[in-house]
């Protein structure tokens, strides 16, 4: 908790969609908040597919953590992949907007 940038709470697992029914992936881990927000997706039931960054650290960090989640040759991939309905973000202030116009463009928002 002393560090509010990688607060990332765990709840109770309280699955409102059944395995595979709603498939998400992640784009951008520039803050810490990105934990909370897949924790948050995945006890409402939702299914980790992909994530994409273009830092290994960050990738390296995040599988280490979600050890289901695939990593994404590039963001595009990600961006086209017909499976996924929602992309999490946490990339930096000013990657933020012009990322959720893309992720809204893919219809993923």
């Amino acid at each position: 908790m002393s560090d509010g940038m990688n607060y990332a709470p765990k709840g109770e697992a309280n699955a409102v969609v059944g395995p595979g029914e709603f498939v998400f992936s992640v784009i951008g881990l520039d803050h810490g908040h990105i934990n909370g927000q897949t924790n948050g997706l995945l006890e409402a039931g939702a299914t980790l597919k992909s994530v994409w960054d273009p830092d290994p650290e960050k990738l390296a960090s995040f599988k280490a953590a979600y050890d289901q989640v695939t990593i994404a040759s590039c963001k595009e991939e990600v961006l086209e992949d017909d499976e996924v309905k929602l992309i999490a973000a946490a990339a930096i202030p000013c990657d933020r907007g012009p990322l959720g116009c893309e992720v809204m463009k893919h219809g993923k928002d």
